[in-house]
């Protein structure tokens, strides 16, 4: 039985890179799965040409390449040995350059088919598909080892792990342990330096498959909504949105600026709640980013009602899980949830700024505040 069977559909290898009589297919992540489509690639070179534009994402080049060494050595039929090996020398400097920020992994891959297809012109073997059963064996050994090590941290994970993590949270709140958070951004810092050293090139292609990534991902964008609720006026209307929501973020950050921890960790997770309407993808997978201001808008909850806000937190919970079990029976109905909750969120946080955190108590506040002046 092989390794990917029951998988998700982009994990199987045959929707990753697939080599067959002599043509490569590399399903198109750019535009999965709004559209089911895959490039097919005829040289080892258009193989390159194919990772190097992000037809395939994730680890899905490191497969493609692969099956590219086994394209070029189907490319070289009819040469004598010599020959043959020079030209797949070659293929395999192209193929694992295709992409700088991988090409280290990637060469290592290359010289292992090269090293397969040198064994099978010795022996008078098709060298093309020698490659290819390397290459899938090699997938097998790779997605079997990963099976072992999710079991196995499966097993280490509480049942409920998810909402550990927003207890341990409320906690650091309530116990103001804010060094907790300190800690953990200087060692993201820091790995981030150590990448960035290592890899210098990998933030520039990240940032630059973004806006393909978020354009053709899974999702709903507040764009398109817009342009369906209002066909005549809808790009206006969210280009003129988000130049309001930006200009209230940066007015926020600069009110907060001499401001303690937690107005800086409210003013983090308001500007988290209005990532969706700057245009970015909203889908299930959206979600983990909504869980940041829960354990603010508990803390405020608690100030405020004291030992009655565990009732307050298993309503606002069971409510949640019954819209989501609403929601699931309408099309698009997860995301669409997900661009109302954090509209319901920014609403509690707003309401955690006036009763908790004792900033301007309400805008009516701030204008005779103004006025005075």
């Amino acid at each position: 039985m092989r390794a990917d069977r029951n998988l998700a559909y982009l994990l199987q290898y045959e929707h990753v890179a697939w080599y067959e009589q002599g043509c490569v297919r590399i399903l198109d992540r750019r535009i999965y799965p709004r559209k089911v489509e895959y490039v097919s690639c005829r040289s080892h070179k258009e193989v390159a040409q194919a990772i190097a534009d992000m037809v395939t994402q994730s680890g899905g080049p490191f497969l493609a390449a692969a099956m590219g060494m086994a394209l070029a050595a189907h490319e070289c039929r009819g040469m004598g040995e010599k020959e043959a090996l020079d030209y797949l020398k070659k293929a395999a400097w192209t193929l694992s350059h295709a992409r700088p920020t991988t090409s280290a992994r990637m060469q290592s891959i290359t010289e292992e088919c090269l090293k397969e297809a040198e064994k099978a012109l010795a022996a008078g073997k098709q060298a093309d598909l020698a490659v290819f059963e390397h290459s899938l064996a090699r997938m097998e050994a790779k997605y079997r080892r990963i099976g072992r090590t999710a079991d196995y941290l499966s097993d280490l994970f509480p049942e409920k792990g998810g909402i550990l993590f927003l207890g341990i949270l409320l906690w650091i709140l309530i116990k103001r342990r804010y060094r907790v958070f300190l800690v953990a951004a200087m060692a993201l810092m820091i790995l981030f330096g150590i990448s960035f050293l290592l890899y210098t090139g990998w933030f520039l292609s990240w940032t630059e498959s973004l806006p393909a990534r978020n354009f053709a991902g899974y999702g709903l964008l507040f764009s398109k909504l817009l342009q369906t609720w209002l066909p005549r006026y809808g790009v206006e209307i969210g280009e003129n949105l988000r130049w309001f929501l930006l200009l209230l973020l940066l007015w926020i950050w600069f009110r907060i600026r001499k401001k303690g921890f937690q107005h800086f960790l409210w003013a983090s997770a308001f500007s988290c709640l209005l990532m969706p309407f700057f245009n970015f993808r909203v889908s299930p997978y959206f979600s983990a980013i909504f869980l940041f201001p829960l354990p603010l808008l508990f803390r405020g909850l608690l100030s405020r009602w004291g030992k009655r806000t565990a009732w307050l937190v298993s309503l606002f919970l069971m409510i949640v899980l019954a819209a989501w079990l609403v929601v699931m029976k309408i099309e698009d109905g997860a995301q669409w949830l997900l661009l109302i909750y954090p509209m319901l969120l920014a609403i509690g946080l707003y309401w955690v700024r006036w009763w908790h955190l004792e900033l301007p108590h309400t805008w009516s506040d701030e204008i005779k505040k103004f006025q005075n002046k």
